[in-house]
């Protein structure tokens, strides 16, 4: 996506496209224009928060290809891509849940050896 190239704001909650645009006085930026804002500054705008900035910033990086490719699907696929989506996040939170779990019993035999030394955890 050449930077010359408007932003594609309308990927954007409404709050946010008027934030932008207000900033901007009233028009539409083009892709280097949001490029060249820092995270500070977009932070400071009305309804930008983190999540917001991500996206801004994976719209920068060529990244309207991937949200417009949802467009492209028909509904049977688009609600198996769903269903995929969310059966990933699912195995996702699972195994974070392993690890949290695992880490926690580690947590537990390190402090009871603190214990035993006579050493307290900082």
């Amino acid at each position: 996506m050449p930077q010359e190239d408007v932003f594609p704001i309308e990927l954007l909650e409404y709050r946010v496209q008027a934030s932008i645009r207000e900033h901007f006085g009233g028009r539409s930026p083009s892709i280097s224009e949001m490029a060249k804002i820092s995270d500070d500054e977009l932070l400071k705008l009305p309804g930008v928060g983190p999540s917001t900035i991500r996206k801004i910033r994976l719209l920068i990086q060529g990244g309207v290809q991937f949200f417009s490719a949802t467009t492209e699907l028909s509904d049977a696929e688009l609600l198996q891509e769903h269903e995929r989506q969310l059966t990933r996040l699912s195995e996702l939170r699972d195994e974070f849940k392993r690890r949290e779990a695992e880490f926690k019993r580690r947590l537990r035999a390190i402090r009871l050896e603190l214990r035993v030394r006579g050493l307290s955890p900082k």
